[in-house]
């Protein structure tokens, strides 16, 4: 019983001093603690021609939208449209690749992403399956 009540006022004191202690200078001159980036990867043309996705993005953050890998015939490329807070940041027609795009958030807003096999116009090429083309999207 001697030992508990020991072990009681021991472990109270250990608390109370970690507790009690003052925080660190560089801690308490920065509050603001960034959130972690999340990720989203898809792919447009397996299953599916058209791929919209919807987020949230947090202010003061940055987006980053790729594509590195692709499949897609050679008269094939992806529509891709971005909405930030309903309104189009990026509106682009891909026949290349890799392709990035970087965006920076001011304010909290809903993020959209539209993706999109399309034929290129200029191609004389035929295919029976267009492709797919692999899409990340870093928010």
């Amino acid at each position: 019983m001697k030992n508990s009540i020991t072990f009681i006022i021991a472990l109270t004191v250990i608390i109370s001093t970690f507790a009690c202690k003052d925080v660190p200078a560089d801690l308490a001159d920065d509050p603001i603690i960034q959130p972690a980036a999340q990720e989203l990867t898809w792919t447009v043309g397996a299953g599916a021609s058209e791929v919209l996705q919807i987020v949230q993005a947090e202010a003061d953050t940055e987006i980053e939208f790729s594509m590195i890998t692709n499949s897609l015939c050679p008269n094939s490329g992806v529509f891709v449209e971005i909405q930030l807070g309903g309104d189009v940041i990026l509106s682009d027609k891909v026949f290349s690749f890799p392709y990035d795009f970087t965006h920076e958030v001011h304010e909290d807003a809903q993020l959209s992403v539209l993706t999109e096999i399309i034929p290129d116009p200029d191609s004389t090429i035929e295919c029976v399956w267009l492709g797919e083309a692999e899409c990340k999207l870093v928010y």
